[in-house]
């Protein structure tokens, strides 16, 4: 069963495409941000190993398509730096933790 943030996080995903789409791509990485941090939450709290692969690929997906639309968002603005920094420290502070998890998990 997927359960609600995955939906959100989904939702969120598919709002921040249809506005980078359009070429607004300070929305979109917003969108693509609370995408992520929607879909971690999800992921942090699943079970079903199946799950929570969708939920990881879907949290890739995202970040590229942050990363994507930063440069974007670059070459028609210099303002979205601290965006960038923010999101980079959110998504290395989780993938991060998730590699001590796989070594704790290899070792016991």
């Amino acid at each position: 069963m997927v359960n609600a943030f995955y939906k959100k996080g989904l939702a969120y995903f598919k709002k921040a495409k249809a506005l980078e789409s359009k070429g607004n791509y300070e929305e979109a990485s917003k969108l693509y941000k609370l995408a992520y941090e929607t879909l971690e939450k999800g992921y942090r709290f699943e079970t079903n190993p199946l799950t929570k692969e969708s939920f990881k690929l879907l949290m890739e997906e995202a970040y590229n398509s942050y990363q994507n639309c930063l440069k974007g968002n670059l070459s028609s603005t210099k303002s979205s730096n601290s965006l960038q920094n923010s999101f980079i420290t959110t998504a290395s502070a989780f993938f991060g933790n998730l590699s001590y998890f796989f070594i704790f998990v290899i070792l016991f």
